[in-house]
């Protein structure tokens, strides 16, 4: 339960940066992502390094988006799958409907600030992170189920 308040908590935060705020963090994290991962990008001047990096720029904040939510779906099916008295589909259910409704309210948190925006598109990419996690999640503790099952 607190890597899912933490996970909510580091969105929030993120989101109520400026556009300008947002797109110096992005920047910031991919010249240290090119820079570890394409040989010589050190060596480009600054304009090569910018011009080479405008292209991908908004797929890396695209992957930001669905990896924060992939997180949080993580940490929801593990706040909502420990309430056993409740059905497991309606556990994995509210786990999800939480992010989905999260990245709902973060959308709308973004119209109000400064240069953002509220983008169904990011809404979508967002639950599209968290229903893998939480699916992902679901068949493995339904094989592990399956399998403990025939062992024993």
């Amino acid at each position: 339960m607190v890597l899912l308040v933490m996970i909510m908590v580091s969105i929030f935060s993120f989101s109520m940066q400026t556009a300008d705020e947002s797109a110096e963090l992005s920047g910031g994290f991919s010249v240290k992502l090119f820079s570890f991962l394409i040989p010589g990008f050190k060596d480009l001047s600054p304009a090569e390094q910018t011009e080479y990096i405008s292209g991908f720029f908004v797929s890396i904040r695209k992957v930001a988006h669905f990896s924060l939510y992939f997180a949080m779906g993580i940490f929801s099916f593990c706040a909502f799958i420990t309430y056993k008295k409740i059905k497991a589909v309606i556990r994995i259910l509210s786990a999800f409907i939480l992010c989905g409704l999260y990245a709902i309210s973060d959308e709308i948190h973004q119209y109000f600030v400064p240069g953002r925006a509220c983008e169904l598109r990011d809404v979508l990419i967002d639950c599209s992170g968290a229903l893998l996690s939480i699916g992902l999640l679901t068949l493995f503790c339904y094989l592990f189920k399956k399998i403990r099952k025939s062992v024993f």
